[in-house]
């Protein structure tokens, strides 16, 4: 399987560099060259749900192999799903992604999920809530953690994966964070 993964990644380096107009690879302009390609494939309403499945076999396979590429780690599979796992601490699942992307949008777009790799490898776990006076509400609890879900992949709440873990830290973080903007 993971050969698989990896042919369907180069087949879309292959297919979307001459569309894309850029140097197509795993690289960070591709995967916001993709998160564009991908809004304008959902938005055309083309899309049925088998052609949405083997489009977010192949462009998951590419986003997941410029995760590898840029920020390292290796594909894994558990219980049917296949994840890259980047360290002991933190896994992600691209297909997922893309998948989130192609049924909502760009509300859940590929560039922020890849974004935020580079941040938590970093070590930054620092949630980016909106603040106490801000016109919008804030996040509760349970929309905090689908919003942390829907960045991870799916299952990621009910799973005893490493990712639950840093959710916890960060949602606890949150809060502290929230009873200090309050005092």
């Amino acid at each position: 399987m993971e050969e698989r993964i990896k042919a369907n990644a180069a087949m879309a380096v292959e297919q979307l560099r001459p569309l894309s107009g850029i140097d197509f690879g795993y690289n960070p302009e591709s995967v916001e060259w993709l998160q564009d390609y991908t809004e304008k494939l959902r938005q055309s309403g083309q899309l049925d749900e088998l052609l949405k499945q083997k489009l977010t076999d192949v462009l998951g396979s590419f986003l997941g192999e410029c995760i590898i590429h840029c920020y390292g780690g290796t594909w894994t599979e558990r219980d049917g799903v296949w994840y890259i796992v980047l360290d002991a601490d933190h896994l992600v699942c691209p297909f997922a992604k893309v998948a989130k992307q192609m049924d909502n949008g760009l509300t859940d777009g590929v560039v922020p999920f890849f974004r935020t790799i580079a941040a938590l490898l970093a070590g930054d776990t620092s949630p980016r809530l909106p603040p106490l006076n801000s016109a919008e509400r804030p996040l509760n609890a349970v929309e905090y953690l689908q919003y942390m879900a829907s960045l991870f992949g799916r299952g990621v709440a009910d799973s005893e994966t490493p990712i639950v873990n840093v959710m916890g830290q960060i949602f606890r973080l949150a809060i502290l964070q929230r009873a200090d903007e309050v005092t």
